[in-house]
C-alpha cells in the first residue's frame, strides 16, 4: 500500500509466469507431434504430470500463433525415446483447450483422475501448477 497526502492507494502488480517446456513436453513435442515443436510453445499454462508405462502427461500451452493447445502424450516403462506417443488439439482460448481433455483417464488407478477438471482448476488458479490429484 502506498500512502500519499493521507490518502491511501493500492498498487497492484500483475505477475505473469512464463514456463518453458520441461523435458517431458519438449521430447513429446519434438518427436511425437506433427505440426508443432517445442519451439512453437511460448508458455506452459497447466500440466497434469504422467508416469512412464502408466499415466499420460497432459498440458495446456500457448503457441507462437496466439492459439492454445491441449497436448497429451506418454511413453513405455523405458521412458521417452523407445515407445512413446503424443497428440494435440488447438483452440482459441486456454479454457476451451482444457475442455478438450478427458474427464477420466484410462489408467490402472481405481479412481482415475479427472484430467479436464484439474487443467481447468490450474488455469483458474484453484490448483497448483503441475499437481496431479487422483
Amino acid at each position: 500500500m502506498l500512502c500519499l497526502d493521507m490518502s491511501c492507494h493500492y498498487i497492484y502488480t500483475l505477475v505473469m509466469i512464463i514456463r518453458k517446456p520441461d523435458y517431458d513436453l519438449e521430447y513429446c513435442a519434438d518427436n511425437d507431434l506433427e505440426g508443432i515443436t517445442s519451439k512453437d510453445i511460448v508458455n506452459v499454462l497447466a500440466q497434469v504430470p504422467g508416469e512412464a508405462d502408466a499415466l499420460d502427461w497432459h498440458w495446456i500451452v500457448k503457441l507462437r500463433t496466439g492459439e492454445f493447445a491441449y497436448i497429451w502424450g506418454g511413453c513405455d516403462y523405458s521412458g521417452w525415446g523407445c515407445q512413446d506417443w503424443g497428440d494435440y488439439k488447438k483452440e482459441s482460448t486456454a479454457l476451451k483447450a482444457a475442455r478438450l481433455a478427458p474427464e477420466k483417464e484410462d489408467s490402472y488407478l481405481d479412481n482415475p483422475a479427472n484430467i479436464r477438471q484439474q487443467l481447468i482448476s490450474q488455469l483458474k488458479g484453484k490448483q497448483p501448477y503441475g499437481l496431479r490429484n487422483t
